[in-house]
């Protein structure tokens, strides 16, 4: 399904439960708690596409950051969409990376879409048919802790898999990735050699014996992503042999 343009941006379109638009996987992993509707701006047809969800600390840790552009990057040119909040810190990083790699891009507001302007930083890499920007509530409600956190129910639901980059001991990071085990999403947190700057990410090891850990690749120093991506793409033979 494709938007009409108006003065090169995308009119805002409401998708209700009925809604050919509407995400088939946000109903079935939400069910009777699926939103009644979005609202979005952008690109309806991201939606049809393998996606990841990268969530993290507002105030990471620089090697955190790192690995956001470094996940959000390899995504990008693997085809997968990066599904992320649009707040500061990891969730900035993330879709700025996917954007600049020329990959595409979901945006999970915490606030209605009257009130999204798109930020400083994404504006040198911003294409509207890379783009999908999203949000379950009024357009013109304003930003609230605990919409953030529904915010991040949403995230899950959207992604087939979830990489947690830096979560802290409580907050919402750990809450997303609490909520994806929870849904049966596949979690992934980046394990560091320091494990204290994130030791929300430690707390999800611990909880589930199945979230897996995201290590440095020796031979590329990058992120190993390859089981995320199998996941992802649904790729069961890919996931077997590696």
């Amino acid at each position: 399904m494709r938007l009409q343009k108006k003065s090169g941006k995308s009119e805002l379109i409401e998708l209700t439960k009925d809604h050919d638009g509407y995400p088939q996987r946000v109903k079935k992993i939400l069910q009777d708690k699926a939103p009644e509707k979005l609202n979005v701006i952008g690109n309806l047809s991201l939606l049809e596409k393998s996606s990841i969800g990268i969530s993290g600390s507002r105030d990471a840790f620089e090697i955190s950051l790192s690995v956001a552009r470094d996940c959000a990057k390899q995504a990008a040119e693997n085809g997968l969409v990066v599904v992320s909040g649009n707040a500061r810190g990891v969730d900035l990083e993330a879709h700025y990376s996917c954007l600049k790699n020329g990959g595409d891009t979901i945006l999970v507001l915490a606030e209605g879409l009257h009130q999204f302007r798109v930020r400083k930083e994404l504006k040198s890499v911003w294409n509207w048919k890379n783009v999908l920007v999203m949000s379950q509530f009024a357009n013109d409600a304003r930003w609230h802790f605990y919409e953030a956190m529904k915010r991040n129910k949403l995230i899950v639901a959207l992604s087939r898999a979830l990489v947690v980059i830096q979560a802290g001991e409580k907050g919402g990071t750990l809450e997303a990735g609490k909520q994806a085990i929870k849904n049966n999403v596949p979690v992934y947190a980046v394990q560091y050699e320091n494990q204290e700057i994130a030791r929300g990410n430690q707390i999800l090891f611990d909880q589930k014996k199945s979230v897996g850990r995201i290590k440095k690749c020796c031979d590329t120093n990058k992120a190993n992503l390859a089981r995320v991506f199998a996941v992802a793409r649904n790729d069961e033979i890919m996931r077997q042999m590696i």
